[in-house]
């Protein structure tokens, strides 16, 4: 990895959209890990420690992203990596967003589908407050 190429690990289980966002994200100077679980997101954040991570809400279990953002912030010396949460609809899984976010430490909540200027928008806001 270059200096100063900041790393973001993708958390989804939808392949092709990850696939999609690790093409946008790479061709924007990021390095860019995924994972299609959210154990391997976990083990993968461990092990890569990115600056920032973007994930899925309804994976195996319609709350694991929230789940899985809860235990990312609880990693000793890890809490300030910014959190994008993202979901097509939590509508149907019966999840009060307003209300996750205040227990989730995730910075921003993206609706799918969303452009790539807004996802590169808010990466860049969440970088730039971090350093």
């Amino acid at each position: 990895m270059s200096e100063g190429k900041k790393k973001i690990l993708i958390i989804d289980d939808d392949r092709d959209y990850m696939n999609i966002w690790k093409i946008v994200l790479e061709k924007n100077s990021f390095e860019v890990v995924s994972a299609d679980s959210g154990e391997e997101g976990l083990a993968i954040f461990e092990k890569e420690k990115p600056d920032l991570i973007i994930l899925d809400v309804m994976m195996e279990t319609p709350d694991k992203g929230f789940r899985i953002g809860e235990e990312i912030k609880k990693k000793v010396g890890l809490l300030g990596t910014p959190i994008i949460l993202a979901s097509a609809s939590t509508d149907n899984a019966d999840i009060d967003i307003d209300r996750a976010m205040d227990w989730i430490p995730a910075e921003i909540y993206m609706e799918k589908p969303f452009t790539e200027e807004a996802l590169l928008k808010n990466i860049d806001s969440l970088l730039s407050s971090k350093k």
